[in-house]
């Protein structure tokens, strides 16, 4: 049968049988994509559960939410698609957002190093070290006040947490905090370790001491 004879074929069909093929490719991807959603909202719920949250269902077209009040701080964990700039390609994202006073107007970028960032740092791109060789090989970090931003990773905790948390990137262009995990987030466990990565590295942030600068008279 060629390729005329096969138009003519299926011309000659009710068009019942000619619509149901791409009608069932239709539903089965309906069918997919609620299934997942549902297994999603039923990962999320045990989550808000689990950690004294409640969950946002939203609707079928955006992404659920966990939402509430976490260790003093208004925590907002959602899905986003894949971060620019990353090596991963893994489609789904997980952030976790909280506000910050930022008292000391820091900017603050830190992300998983890849062979990219190694060769551009050895050619000069900024990368501050903490003098922690688990966390420097881990990460970059990017600061407008490099002094600040070092001080802040004084903390060895601190560091440690962020990289239990398995955190991809944090970033914090005057407020909020935002926290990237490269992947959809499943368990109740690791979810408390990154509410409190992120969480603790917002209280640092916010206990930084204001440096004041002497005024000069005209």
């Amino acid at each position: 049968m060629n390729f005329f004879e096969l138009l003519d074929w299926l011309s000659a069909l009710p068009t019942e049988l000619v619509l149901l093929p791409p009608v069932i490719f239709v539903a089965a991807i309906l069918v997919v994509a609620l299934t997942r959603r549902r297994a999603r909202l039923n990962r999320w719920r045990a989550i808000a559960e689990s950690t004294g949250l409640r969950l946002n269902e939203r609707t079928v077209v955006h992404s659920p939410e966990v939402v509430g009040a976490y260790r003093g701080r208004q925590l907002r964990m959602t899905i986003v698609g894949r971060q620019r700039g990353s090596l991963r390609f893994r489609k789904t994202w997980t952030l976790v957002s909280v506000p910050v006073a930022n008292p000391t107007f820091l900017s603050l970028k830190i992300y998983r190093q890849d062979v990219i960032d190694t060769v551009l740092a050895s050619f000069g791109m900024q990368d501050l070290k903490v003098g922690d060789e688990t966390f420097d090989r881990r990460f970059i970090v990017q600061s407008s006040e490099p002094e600040i931003a070092s001080r802040l990773l004084e903390d060895e905790a601190l560091r440690s947490a962020l990289i239990r948390a398995d955190i991809e990137r944090v970033e914090m262009f005057g407020e909020p905090l935002r926290a990237y995990y490269g992947r959809d987030e499943r368990d109740s466990r690791h979810a408390r370790l990154l509410f409190d990565a992120v969480v603790d590295l917002a209280h640092a942030i916010d206990a930084l001491p204001v440096e004041t600068r002497p005024q000069i008279l005209s």
